[in-house]
């Protein structure tokens, strides 16, 4: 979902809480999302909100530091976008141009992480072949768990 860059983040909550297919089971946001409205919401949905409270709540809540930590990845992930000058001006008019730049910034950070990931992992698992593959033949996956076949 892309909003004006003026807008608040939590202004495109509630639509883009319809954008999904399934209630999450947490939900990980910043100060920008503390609101009673965001909180009950992803409560009526089964869900719990790992959102830090804003200096001025008068109730404070408690989040799992653990769990928010997470949000870091996140972060990094759209700072990587941003290196796009494209991505990070948004000098294109239209929403379409936009979201296709997006688009192209996300598949080259993907494509660097899978060409690490499988250089890594292609070193690691060297000489085990024979296991891998007898393991893929039998419906197990090299990393553990059933196959998706």
């Amino acid at each position: 979902m892309i909003t004006p860059g003026q807008a608040h983040d939590v202004t495109a909550f509630p639509a883009l809480m319809q954008e999904i297919d399934c209630d999450p089971e947490q939900m990980l946001g910043d100060k920008g999302y503390d609101s009673e409205a965001v909180r009950n919401d992803i409560e009526e949905r089964g869900g719990e909100a790992a959102i830090p409270s804003t200096a001025t709540r008068k109730i404070q809540h408690a989040v799992d530091k653990a769990l928010y930590a997470l949000r870091n990845r996140i972060e990094r992930f759209f700072n990587r976008a941003k290196n796009s000058r494209r991505v990070a001006t948004r000098y294109d008019k239209l929403i379409e141009s936009f979201a296709a730049f997006v688009l192209l910034a996300c598949i080259r950070i993907w494509i660097k992480f899978v060409h690490a990931t499988s250089h890594y992992f292609g070193r690691f698992l060297e000489g085990r072949d024979s296991q891998i593959s007898f393991s893929v033949t039998h419906g197990w996956s090299a990393f553990g768990g059933a196959g998706h076949g």
